[in-house]
């Protein structure tokens, strides 16, 4: 167990970041912080436990220390697509969709076949009443994922309120490439 492995020695960053994700899982997050903070410690540079430890401060509702966390994460690994992804879902909880579009928007550059950072993106247009930017990144996840039903709901709401706003307004410019 890790808690043996702890015992044996407890300068085994690995063994405490275990320990946290296994405590995660079961939704025990205050003691997963415990873990991951020991783990950080041990060893600052380990990307993982920065990310693990965010998403337990989140699920206790604190995004702004969920981004703290995700920063440093970033800092230590910048070509992990999911870091930015979590770091963006954090923003966008909070209602900061300039930043989570950031954020989503190098989840794309760093990996464009990822259809979550275009769903995820499209879903903070939606928020911020950019429906053409946000049809188009739906269009394309339904694209790498014609499967996710989520994706391809929104993506006819979106159309749905796209269409309106042609119908209320033809000229309006917004809508420019739906028309074609």
């Amino acid at each position: 167990t890790y808690d043996q492995a702890i015992v044996l020695n407890d300068k085994h960053a690995p063994a405490y970041f275990n320990r946290g994700d296994a405590y995660y899982s079961q939704q025990n997050y205050a003691q997963a912080i415990v873990d991951f903070d020991q783990a950080i410690l041990i060893d600052p540079t380990h990307a993982y436990a920065y990310n693990e430890r965010g998403h337990a401060y989140s699920h206790q509702g604190n995004n702004a220390q969920a981004i703290a966390d995700y920063t440093k994460a970033i800092e230590f690994q910048p070509k992990m697509a999911i870091f930015y992804r979590n770091r963006g879902d954090a923003y966008s909880d909070l209602g900061e969709y300039v930043q989570a579009i950031e954020d989503y928007t190098q989840v794309i550059e760093l990996d464009g076949r990822n259809a979550a950072g275009y769903y995820k993106r499209g879903h903070a247009y939606v928020a911020q009443g950019e429906y053409a930017r946000a049809f188009a990144d739906y269009r394309q996840a339904i694209e790498l994922d014609p499967n996710d039903a989520l994706v391809q709901e929104d993506y006819r709401r979106v159309l749905a309120a796209l269409e309106q706003m042609i119908e209320l307004d033809p000229n309006d410019a917004s809508v420019g490439e739906l028309r074609q």
